[in-house]
């Protein structure tokens, strides 16, 4: 990422908030990663634990 968009978003975030939010952008990621390999659409989960299969 360029300085210049790191330096845009210090105001809004602390270092510790700045770490939390680029884990979850990686996790995203890698989920979505992960569903495209397994050609899984996401959102069509559906537990087998719940009655009926609802969400």
């Amino acid at each position: 990422m360029p300085d210049s968009v790191y330096e845009a978003v210090r105001p809004h975030f602390e270092d510790k908030a700045l770490v939390d939010l680029t884990y979850a952008i990686a996790a995203i990621n890698s989920w979505n990663r992960l569903c495209t390999a397994f050609r899984s659409t996401a959102g069509s989960y559906v537990s087998k634990k719940s009655p009926g299969g609802a969400r």
